[in-house]
């Protein structure tokens, strides 16, 4: 008898459905009742057929007619092939396993099913500092999705740590896996949030030049907390204040001093590395501070000059318990002073500074004479009416920045004053 008389049907069917992860439903048939009709999925056991076989897994099915004293009078093999219960598999390679927050690595990611195939855009990929697998659910891969395989994806965190990227596989028909890569270890880049006030770094002017400046006041400080300030150690321009031309050119040069030295100043700002830039001596949280009150003399109300402020306090003391505050040259500082004494002449006023010495200079009774160096306004009183008569004397000192650099900028090298911290972004 031919094996034709014994026919196979499936459901569903490869022609239907080419793969399924369920079951397959097998029917069989014989073109005769003269004989009995059995199955096995071995060729040894065999069982009547009596209804149609459940077959979860792929493989061959036998089926033959027996008479009455079961011998085989014929037999057929039937086949089931689009059963997918087989996982996807991933393979994962990194560009590097060790390096730095600063840093990027590149991973490769290739994912292979060789039967259904793989569904590559339905699989995720998640990077975090888990070591054990968390599963197969779909929402927990936040990384990102796939367009082909192999593919390449750039990783980058913030955070120092061990990590590790876990890929969701899944192919056609729904079978998903879970890999995990090896772990990839990511050191700390230090930032000018470390920096403490016993380092030096070498900031980028926006012309290209370096200057090499110290930490004033590091992120622990008061003034330091919304971006560490440092401060030129070297003066980077001479600034020009006061004139022999007459009161109201030495007046004004007097009454705009702050504003000028720390537009001076910002001309040196690079937004690169830093957020704000300030002449040393202003207030180092409020660099634009300033009186707002004028003196006026007798009955005459102009002239007028700016009240003297304290502004210099904060910077000079700091420069002082650092032991930067002597540079080798003299320099101004963003604040004013005032002295009113008796004499021909019972009023001094200019701009603070240090000297090449590294001292304080304050416009005081002692500097009336209009002598050396000295910078400032002489103002004298004659009588009721307050006519006003004047002696100035021209000054030019050096501008010495202070900048706040941006708390993310990187650092790195030594961070001592021979090898000072280079800034990176």
């Amino acid at each position: 008898m031919e094996e034709s008389t014994i026919v196979f049907s499936y459901n569903p069917s490869p022609e239907e459905q080419p793969w399924t992860n369920g079951k397959v439903d097998v029917s069989i048939v014989a073109q005769t009742s003269e004989y009995q009709l059995q199955y096995s999925q071995d060729a040894k056991n065999w069982k009547n057929y009596e209804k149609e076989i459940e077959v979860k897994q792929n493989g061959a099915i036998y089926a033959r007619l027996v008479n009455n004293l079961y011998e085989a009078v014929c037999q057929a093999t039937g086949n089931v092939t689009n059963i997918d219960k087989t996982m996807p598999t991933a393979t994962i390679s990194f560009s590097s396993t060790n390096t730095d927050t600063a840093s990027s690595i590149t991973a490769t990611i290739e994912q292979i099913d060789n039967q259904s195939g793989i569904n590559i855009t339905s699989c995720k990929w998640v990077y975090n500092t888990i070591s054990e697998n968390i599963g197969t659910n779909e929402e927990d891969y936040t990384g990102g999705d796939f367009i082909t395989t192999p593919e390449e994806i750039s990783l980058k965190v913030e955070t120092a740590g061990t990590y590790y990227l876990h890929v969701l596989s899944i192919d056609n028909v729904g079978n998903k896996i879970e890999k995990i890569s090896d772990a990839v270890i990511l050191e700390r880049v230090p930032t000018v949030a470390d920096l403490t006030t016993n380092n030096y770094v070498n900031y980028v002017a926006p012309n290209g030049s370096i200057i090499k400046c110290a930490v004033l006041w590091d992120a622990n400080s008061v003034y330091g907390r919304n971006g560490v300030q440092v401060i030129a150690m070297s003066v980077v321009e001479q600034v020009k204040f006061g004139s022999n031309d007459g009161w109201q050119v030495m007046a004004n040069a007097y009454n705009s001093a702050i504003s000028t030295l720390n537009t001076r100043a910002n001309a040196y700002l690079n937004t690169t590395y830093a957020s704000g830039a300030r002449c040393v001596g202003s207030v180092p949280n409020n660099p634009s501070s300033e009186s707002n009150e004028y003196y006026k003399y007798g009955l005459n109300t102009s002239p007028s000059i700016r009240k003297e402020d304290s502004n210099y306090q904060a910077d000079y003391n700091q420069m002082n318990s650092l032991q930067i505050t002597n540079i080798n040259s003299q320099y101004w500082l963003a604040s004013r002073a005032y002295w009113k004494h008796t004499g021909s002449y019972p009023y001094t006023a200019g701009c603070r500074y240090i000297t090449t010495n590294g001292g304080l200079f304050t416009p005081k009774s002692s500097t009336i004479t209009i002598t050396g160096s000295e910078t400032m306004i002489c103002i004298y009183n004659d009588g009721f009416f307050g006519h006003i008569w004047y002696k100035a004397k021209e000054q030019t000192l050096g501008l010495r920045p202070v900048f706040t650099l941006k708390p993310n900028v990187k650092i790195k090298g030594d961070g001592t004053s021979s090898s000072p911290y280079i800034l990176s972004v």
